[in-house]
């Protein structure tokens, strides 16, 4: 799917943190940041279409509570 080449094109490889100076530590956290961020963004503009073209209504599920 075309979803998927693009996942595998954007991985990030993780070196061993014990290995890592501080500032290569901070500067890779740095990248897993940003790219969260581009994440969330993306996951929040996803469900306002969802929201305002389809009438979809996305609720976050409550901590401690399960279905069943």
């Amino acid at each position: 799917s075309q979803g998927a080449s693009v996942r595998a094109g954007r991985s990030i490889t993780m070196p061993d943190p014990d290995n890592q100076t501080p500032e290569q530590r901070i500067k890779e956290l740095e990248q897993q940041l940003a790219l969260m961020s581009q994440k969330a963004q993306f996951f929040e503009a996803v469900v306002d279409v969802l929201k305002h073209d389809y009438g979809v209504s996305i609720v976050k599920k409550r901590p401690g509570k399960s279905r069943g």
